[in-house]
């Protein structure tokens, strides 16, 4: 018997299970360096990153390059939100409602299996 992992519990390989899935999906990963100058990170392309907290819950953040353009950042990574939020619900995954911005999606289970 397969159970999804509840409250408290983490889903191991999560975050590489949604890399792959949002990939595979054609919602591409952002390519981001730290900043030399300590300012904090340099978004180099369009897309997601993805990451784990201590509570095993894997955020999704959108993130636009920090180029010149002539639409503004925060309207291209609402929309690469939303497509992964519409990628993941459509493939069941349960996205944390209370916590999602417009750029950051949070899930912490995988789509329970019937």
């Amino acid at each position: 018997m397969h159970e999804h992992a509840g409250r408290g519990q983490t889903a191991p390989g999560l975050e590489q299970e949604l890399t792959e899935v949002l990939e595979a999906e054609g919602i591409p990963l952002a390519h981001v360096l730290d900043d030399p100058d300590g300012n904090g990170t340099i978004v180099l392309t369009n897309g997601v990153t993805l990451l784990t907290d201590g509570e095993g819950t894997v955020i999704v953040t959108a993130l636009a390059h920090d180029g010149y353009s002539t639409v503004p950042g925060t309207a291209v990574e609402e929309a690469i939100c939303g497509r992964a939020r519409q990628t993941l619900e459509r493939l069941g995954y349960p996205l944390t409602p209370h916590t999602m911005t417009d750029n950051t999606l949070r899930v912490r289970t995988r789509p329970a299996r019937g």
